[in-house]
C-alpha cells in the first residue's frame, strides 16, 4: 500500500517536471520568435533611408517602421521609459 503511494508521488513529481519543461520550451519559443521579429524590424529600420520633408509616403513608412520597432520592444518586455528589461520606473508615471 505505501509502495503504491510512493510510486504515485514519484509519478506526480515526474509529471510536474515534464509540465515545467514543456512550459519552459513554450516560453523560449515565444521569446525566440519575438526577438527574431524585433531584430527583423530593426534591420528594416536601419536599412531605410531617411525621408525628405516633401515625401509624405516615405515619412509615413519610416514612422511606421519606428512604431513597429517600439511595439515589438514593448512586447519583448523592454521598458522604453527606463531603457531596461527589468523596469525600474513601474508606478512612477501613473
Amino acid at each position: 500500500m505505501s509502495l503504491e503511494r510512493v510510486i504515485a508521488d514519484q509519478q506526480a513529481t515526474i509529471d510536474s517536471l515534464k509540465n515545467q519543461i514543456e512550459r519552459g520550451n513554450e516560453t523560449l519559443n515565444t521569446m525566440w520568435t519575438q526577438h527574431n521579429e524585433l531584430f527583423e524590424s530593426f534591420a528594416r529600420l536601419l536599412d531605410a533611408s531617411l525621408p525628405k520633408d516633401d515625401d509624405f509616403f516615405k515619412i509615413n513608412s519610416y514612422r511606421n517602421l519606428q512604431h513597429d520597432c517600439r511595439m515589438k520592444m514593448i512586447q519583448t518586455g523592454y521598458c522604453l521609459t527606463c531603457y531596461n528589461f527589468v523596469c525600474e520606473c513601474e508606478g512612477q508615471y501613473d
